[in-house]
């Protein structure tokens, strides 16, 4: 069938990657646009003024007896270079003659010889010349040879040009190599005729893939309109996957750490919360909003909160969050441990160094269960690190992981620190303390007490500020030397206490329920799959609507956004695509982003021809609805008047997207010259495009 886009793109690919362009194949065209040598141009004004008087008389007057056009005597003929131009035009036979002046071979002994002084002026003004002639043209190649792409190339220029690697070319003939045996060269990539054909069919299958979108045009790997609407929907997804999970909603355990890691953040650590937040990396490969942890911080902040935000607040300002990334992370250096008795077998047994210092430890427990006990180094009375921060850092507290969960251990340990690398080393106040592990008395990730003796021990001490911190063991206060799996020197928290989260879980729960049911009809309920709705009191009102929750679920809601983006339906869907993001947009989504997010929704719309194929489905259930269920029949036919407007509104708007897209055509056709296009060929493809419409009667997209 024959169609507009492939006509247009025969112009695109056929004219523009099929063959390389030379601007003006002629000996002397400049084809690299180099700036004039200004004492060359002078040159040639004068040389070329010099010719007629002063050379072309010593020319006929001693050349022409041999070679003239009757004669020409080894094949030269000097007759024919009455003007300069022509001088110019055959420069090289030009060479020759000043090269056999040079060496006395012109003219021959046995005929008239030119006096020195005409000699010498012929051959200053032949070497004048031709330099100059030399430096005008510069960077010109002479002759181009109009030559089409290779294979490879032609491959390469339609991928640059609509990003995706198609491959046309992989059913054209093999490219023939010419005798310096590259398949490159100008010679060798002539324009065969049984290659026209080939190029047409490459068109064709690329115009395949191109996808008009309400903004211009892009191409898919695929050529089924099914699929391109797939990859639009997939796109949205991909969109909302960057904030939310599978089911919208917000990573809150991240925002939350992140609020209260900026809380005890090192002072000397001048961040603003959008910086915090850039530093973050939470699970899942997420993004943290920095919209969405400013508003968190504000409102977690606020003097006098309201209603359940009140005892979020409170909660969040009691947290205590346990350590696991701290500032031993900007660690530069960790000076060899060492012992008071370097002959004790068991000094450091599974070397911690450098190890020791990262999360989780080299023979740690990832998460500590107690399941994999009596792991980690052993400590010795005397044994010590040396951690320096590449520069002063102000530390208050350090954690030991247990690595052992069969029993009771404990050592006296030391803490001290010094600008120096070698001392002298200042304990501060509460520096020194009993590294003493008991059932339970550990904390793991989650915030939960340990079951046995492993898990993390937290002990702080009068904040201080320097670059070289030491840690060392003095003597065994109960049972056997301690294992430990982690050291963490540092102010900052990671793990939010499970109390906090389960405060707002418990009021998302009394405010949303995810939606199950997959067997209602879409339009009856207006939500299907598992999708969020509001629960609401005795007298229908949404319960969030209410001055108590109202605050809270403004910034807390159960979900933000609808993130299967296709609607689930066992029985019957006249939807085909359900937008619910509003709290993310208003939460997390900035001005760009949000542009972004209506773009891809408008694709999908576009391609899918939403609001057309939802008044169809529509109109169709209605006529397949049985007498006993007039209700939904009712319910139903009441849509059709706005429907109908959707529809009609989107036919309008889709014909105002049509110069957008043909603007978009041309200028792929400009990427595909490689130049801007001129007025008379930009009006040739507009004409072309109206021609193909009013006298065949295609459609836009046809």
């Amino acid at each position: 069938m024959t169609r507009l886009r492939v006509r247009l793109l025969l112009l695109l690919l056929v004219g523009g990657c099929g063959f390389e362009q030379a601007e003006d194949p002629v000996v002397g065209s400049r084809v690299a646009e180099l700036e004039p040598h200004a004492s060359a141009e002078g040159s040639l004004a004068r040389l070329a003024k010099e010719y007629p008087g002063r050379i072309l008389p010593l020319v006929r007057k001693h050349c022409l007896k041999c070679h003239s056009a009757e004669k020409k005597k080894g094949g030269l003929d000097l007759g024919r270079f009455g003007t300069v131009a022509d001088v110019r035009s055959h420069t090289r036979t030009w060479q020759k003659v000043l090269r056999r002046l040079r060496d006395g071979e012109m003219p021959p002994r046995n005929s008239p010889q030119p006096t020195s002084a005409d000699r010498k002026r012929l051959i200053e003004w032949s070497e004048s010349y031709l330099l100059a002639d030399a430096r005008d043209r510069a960077g010109d190649p002479g002759l181009v040879l109009m030559r089409r792409l290779t294979k490879a190339e032609y491959n390469y220029s339609v991928r640059d040009l609509t990003r995706v690697d198609l491959r046309p070319a992989k059913r054209f003939l093999e490219d023939s190599v010419a005798g310096e045996g590259f398949a490159n060269t100008g010679e060798s990539l002539f324009m065969a005729p049984d290659l026209l054909p080939k190029y047409l069919d490459a068109a064709r299958q690329v115009s395949a893939h191109a996808v008009l979108t309400p903004t211009g045009i892009r191409f898919s790997s695929s050529s089924d309109r099914h699929e391109w609407i797939a990859e639009a929907a997939q796109s949205i997804k991909d969109f909302y996957s960057r904030y939310t999970d599978r089911q919208g909603r917000l990573p809150l355990a991240d925002y939350l750490k992140a609020t209260l890691r900026y809380r005890d953040r090192d002072p000397a650590a001048d961040l603003s919360v959008e910086e915090f937040a850039a530093l973050q990396k939470p699970a899942a490969g997420r993004t943290l909003s920095p919209k969405y942890l400013r508003l968190l911080w504000e409102s977690l902040n606020e003097l006098q909160p309201v209603g359940e935000m009140a005892e979020v607040a409170r909660q969040w300002r009691d947290t205590r969050t346990i350590v696991v990334k701290g500032a031993h992370d900007s660690a530069t250096r960790i000076e060899e441990a060492g012992s008071s008795d370097p002959g004790d077998p068991k000094t450091f047994q599974h070397p911690p160094v450098p190890g020791a210092f990262g999360n989780p430890g080299p023979y740690g427990v990832r998460n500590v269960t107690g399941k994999d006990v009596d792991a980690g180094f052993i400590w010795n009375p005397g044994s010590r690190f040396v951690v320096d921060f590449g520069k002063a850092k102000q530390i208050r507290q350090v954690r030991l992981w247990s690595g052992y969960g069969g029993g009771s251990r404990g050592a006296n340990m030391r803490v001290a620190f010094s600008n120096e690398p070698g001392g002298p080393f200042t304990v501060p106040e509460g520096g020194e303390f009993n590294y003493l592990t008991s059932s339970g008395g550990g904390v793991l990730e989650n915030g939960e007490a340990s079951p046995d003796f492993t898990g993390s021990y937290h002990y702080t001490f009068q904040p201080a500020t320097a670059r070289y911190w030491r840690i060392a063991m003095v003597g065994v206060t109960a049972g056997h030397m301690p294992r430990t799996t982690t050291i963490q020197f540092g102010p900052m928290p990671d793990v939010v206490a499970p109390g906090l989260l389960g405060t707002i879980s418990s009021s998302q729960a009394r405010l949303w329920k995810f939606n199950s049911q997959t067997n209602h009809l879409i339009g009856s309920v207006g939500l299907f799959g598992p999708h969020v709705i509001p629960l609401a009191d005795k007298s229908g009102k949404p319960k969030w609507d209410s001055d108590t929750y109202s605050s809270f679920a403004r910034l807390f809601p159960l979900a933000a956004c609808f993130a299967p983006v296709i609607p689930v339906n066992t029985d019957v869907t006249v939807e085909l695509f359900l937008r619910e993001d509003e709290p993310l947009s208003r939460l997390v989504l900035d001005e760009k982003e949000h542009r972004q997010l209506d773009r891809l929704w408008d694709e999908l719309h576009y391609l899918s021809r939403e609001p057309v194929e939802v008044l169809y489905n529509t109109k169709e259930f209605i006529g397949f609805q049985p007498a006993v269920r007039i209700e939904n029949t009712n319910k139903f036919a009441k849509r059709i008047p706005s429907l109908q407007a959707k529809a009609k509104a989107f036919e309008k708007s889709a014909s105002a997207a049509e110069p957008g897209q043909l603007n978009a055509v041309i200028e792929l056709a400009t990427r595909a010259w490689r130049r801007s296009l001129s007025k008379v060929e930009t009006d040739e493809l507009r004409g072309l495009y109206q021609l193909l419409r009013r006298k065949q009667e295609l459609s836009h997209d046809a």
